[in-house]
C-alpha cells in the first residue's frame, strides 16, 4: 500500500510541479496581470517546497495510522519552529524570496526526517526505479514546456499537450500500463 500510495503521488506530483517550474511567469501572467511576473521565482521555490510537503503528507499518515500521531504533532511543531527561524533569518534580507527558501528547506529536511523514520520503522520498500522513470520524464517535460513559452489559452492548451506526452512516455518506459491507463479513463470519463 505504501509503495503504491508513493509512486501514485510521484506520478501526479513531479510533472505538475515541472511544469509550473518551467512556466511560472505565464501561469501568473494567465491568472493575474503581467505585474506579477517576476513572482515567478517564489512560485517555483514554492511549487517545489509543495512537493516535498505532499511526500511528508504521505509518510506522516503512514506514523498516523500506525498509532503513533504524537510522533507526526512533534514533527509538525519542530517544523513550524524551524520555519519561523529562517523566515525571521532570511526575510529581512531577501524579502519573499527569502520566505519561500526557507519553506522549501524547511519542507525538504521535514520529508527526508519524516522518510528516514518511515523506512526505518515500516522497513518501506521505496519505488527507486519509479523515481528514476518519473524523474526521467518529467524533466523532459519540463525541458519541452521550458523552451516552449506560450502565454493564455495556448499555455492551457500546452499543458494539455505535454500531459499526453508525459503519460505516453511513462507508457513506453513501462511505468504506466493499462491498469493506470484505466484509472486515468476512469476520471476523466464524461458521466
Amino acid at each position: 500500500y505504501g509503495r503504491e500510495s508513493l509512486r501514485y503521488l510521484l506520478l501526479l506530483l513531479l510533472p505538475i510541479s515541472a511544469f509550473i517550474a518551467a512556466t511560472a511567469p505565464e501561469l501568473l501572467s494567465l491568472f493575474y496581470s503581467s505585474t506579477y511576473e517576476s513572482a515567478g521565482k517564489v512560485l517555483i521555490l514554492l511549487t517545489i517546497s509543495s512537493a516535498f510537503l505532499s511526500v511528508f503528507s504521505i509518510f506522516s499518515s503512514f506514523v498516523t495510522g500506525s498509532g503513533n500521531p504524537k510522533k507526526e504533532m512533534y514533527w509538525s511543531l519542530m517544523l513550524t519552529v524551524a520555519l519561523a527561524g529562517l523566515n525571521l533569518l532570511l526575510i529581512p534580507r531577501y524579502g519573499m524570496i527569502g520566505s519561500a527558501w526557507a519553506s522549501l528547506i524547511t519542507s525538504f529536511f521535514a520529508m527526508l526526517f519524516a522518510g528516514r523514520f518511515v523506512y526505518r520503522q515500516f522497513k518501506l520498500d521505496f519505488p527507486w526505479a519509479s523515481l528514476a522513470r518519473i524523474s526521467v520524464t518529467a524533466g523532459l517535460i519540463f525541458i519541452f514546456a521550458h523552451f516552449w513559452h506560450y502565454a493564455g489559452v495556448a499555455l492551457v492548451i500546452n499543458f494539455l499537450v505535454l500531459g499526453i506526452v508525459y503519460i505516453t512516455l511513462l507508457y513506453l518506459f513501462g511505468e504506466v500500463g493499462i491498469k493506470e491507463l484505466n484509472v486515468i479513463r476512469k476520471v476523466f470519463q464524461y458521466r
